[in-house]
C-alpha cells in the first residue's frame, strides 16, 4: 500500500522526488493530483501522527532530570524536521490508495446499478 508505485496500474512512481508528487502516472496517465488542494487531507493525517510523536517527546524529555525545557523543545522540533517529510509522504500514497479503491468501488456499484436498471426496462 505504501509503495511509490501508481495505485491504478502498479507501475509508474507516485513521487519524482522524496516530497514531490508527479502530475500523471508515466505507464498509464492516472493523474495523482485531482484538484487543488487534493492533498490536504493526507497534510492533516500527518499533522496529528506528528503531534502524536512530538508531544510525548517534549513532554518526557522535559520532566526528566537534568534537561531544560528549551532542550527538550529542540529534540521535539528535531523530531518532527526528521519525521514529518517521511510521515507526509507515506500520507499521500496512503490517500491515493484508498481514493484509487473507492473510485473504483463507485465504479462497479454504479456499473451494477445499470445493469439493473436495462433488465428492468427489457422486461
Amino acid at each position: 500500500m505504501f509503495a511509490n508505485v501508481c495505485p491504478e496500474c502498479q507501475e509508474g512512481k507516485v513521487f519524482r522526488s522524496f516530497l514531490f508528487v508527479n502530475k500523471k502516472c508515466s505507464h498509464c496517465g492516472y493523474r495523482f493530483e485531482k484538484e487543488e488542494g487534493y492533498f490536504f487531507g493526507p497534510m492533516t493525517v500527518a499533522y496529528i501522527l506528528m503531534s502524536f510523536i512530538a508531544i510525548p517527546i517534549f513532554v518526557i524529555l522535559a520532566f526528566s532530570e537534568g534537561v531544560n525545557f528549551l532542550t527538550a523543545f529542540y529534540f521535539m522540533i528535531a523530531g518532527v524536521v526528521v519525521i514529518g517529510p517521511i510521515i507526509y509522504r507515506y500520507s499521500k500514497l496512503g490517500w491515493l490508495q484508498l481514493e484509487t479503491r473507492f473510485e473504483k468501488t463507485q465504479d462497479a456499484e454504479r456499473k451494477r446499478a445499470d445493469q439493473i436498471v436495462k433488465d428492468r426496462q427489457g422486461k
